[in-house]
């Protein structure tokens, strides 16, 4: 999962070179409490700011990313619903 995260980072900082880590780290999520790992950066061009947060899982050889990106001013306007989908995911 670890190497998972690395090579994810390794792709955005290709895709958008003006990307920065800011955290990184794991932690359970989903109904079935899944193991993940998250890279949460910033991404800041001429008036475009950023927030990009990604959560990774490999679940039966299959990885699962969901990523969220938002305004830095926004965040409190859309957090309840992102909390709801990162709380809800479910693989069948």
């Amino acid at each position: 999962l670890e190497d998972y995260a690395a090579a994810g980072l390794e792709n955005i900082q290709l895709t958008l070179p003006e990307y920065t880590l800011v955290e990184q780290g794991s932690r359970s999520f989903g109904q079935r409490n899944y193991e993940g790992a998250y890279l949460l950066g910033d991404y800041v061009v001429p008036d475009i700011t950023l927030k990009i947060y990604s959560l990774f899982t490999v679940l039966d050889g299959i990885a699962y990313v969901l990523t969220y990106s938002y305004d830095p001013e926004e965040q409190d306007l859309y957090q309840a619903k992102v909390d709801t989908m990162m709380t809800s995911f479910k693989v069948f």
